[in-house]
């Protein structure tokens, strides 16, 4: 069983079923219609890292035909110089907005079915997680790609500090979606 990466924090009886599986992970992404991919500012630290989570983050957009959405403007001319399309939008104005089952999504297709969150600080993506979890449960899942496992999420993946083991993980990921 899972436990929240802070220690003390208490999700409620329903938690982020775990994903521990990069094969099983494509499999919920494939089986969305309908997703969206939110990056954090926490995108920049890695990359400065040298790991290369932008270009990860656009293979699986496009593999998985999901618009990219971020609060902050540093990411988004990071993402013009490696020709990534975004789109920037505050965060609570951009969760007020995936809450909105009548909301048609940035292309105007309807509703996301599927918010996948990605470079968040842990207790950011826990309030962002939890407002959906509570308000958006009837037409929307969430999936947490953070190395950290996030209990309000609907699919989280493990805990896994190690940034080398996670970002692995991921393309492992991309490999799976095929």
């Amino acid at each position: 069983m899972a436990e929240s990466w802070q220690k003390a924090e208490v999700p409620g009886p329903i938690k982020a079923l775990l994903l521990n599986n990069p094969k099983v992970v494509a499999e919920y992404l494939k089986k969305a219609n309908h997703s969206v991919v939110i990056i954090g500012d926490k995108i920049l630290e890695i990359e400065k890292e040298g790991y290369k989570i932008l270009d990860l983050i656009k293979k699986l957009s496009n593999k998985i035909n999901a618009e990219i959405v971020t609060s902050s403007p540093k990411i988004i001319e990071e993402m013009r110089e490696k020709n990534i399309n975004a789109r920037i939008m505050p965060s609570i104005e951009f969760i007020d907005r995936l809450k909105d089952p009548n909301w048609n999504g940035f292309d105007g297709k309807g509703q996301y079915d599927l918010a996948i969150f990605i470079g968040f600080p842990y207790y950011y993506c826990w309030l962002m997680l939890s407002n959906l979890k509570h308000f958006a449960y009837n037409h929307l899942k969430t999936l947490s790609l953070e190395p950290y496992y996030q209990p309000h999420a609907t699919y989280s993946l493990q805990n896994n500090p190690l940034i080398e083991a996670w970002f692995k993980f991921l393309n492992n990921v991309i490999i799976e979606l095929k």
